[in-house]
């Protein structure tokens, strides 16, 4: 059975809030990091985002939501022609159709304060106009 585990690592630049503020996540510092499981080993590798927001309130994090880019799915344990082949079965009608679902899309529904900087999130994850729940940790760096 094939199984998709996301994990993801948001990298921001924030200074210290003092209301509730809209923060933009910073694109060039922010991916999704995957890993997908099966029987005979795993694969892992980046997604990059469209666009993303995180609602801060006095240095906390109080929501968010992001647009995933499905296209930037990308491979990276492998090289060559592993990884292409590896991508373009990702990207096919069998995983996640890309070409009639290019974008994805996180709305947190439950944040959880574990460390400084660090959330437990939940929230409700459309892929291919589906959504299901999905659980994950946040790192928020300054």
């Amino acid at each position: 059975m094939k199984k998709i585990l996301f994990l993801l690592f948001i990298g921001l630049s924030l200074s210290a809030q003092k209301t509730s503020t809209m923060i933009p996540i910073n694109l060039s510092e922010s991916h999704i990091h995957w890993l997908g499981k099966k029987i005979t080993g795993q694969h892992e590798g980046k997604i990059d985002l469209l666009s993303g927001t995180l609602i801060m309130d006095n240095g906390l994090l109080m929501g968010g939501d992001f647009v995933v880019d499905m296209s930037s799915l990308a491979a990276k344990n492998l090289n060559g022609k592993s990884a292409k082949k590896l991508e373009e079965s990702l990207k096919s009608k069998e995983w996640f159709d890309v070409d009639n679902y290019p974008q994805a899309k996180l709305v947190f529904t439950s944040i959880v304060i574990q460390d400084e900087g660090l959330y437990d999130i939940t929230g409700d994850f459309t892929i291919k106009g589906i959504t299901n729940p999905a659980a994950f940790e946040l790192q928020v760096n300054d």
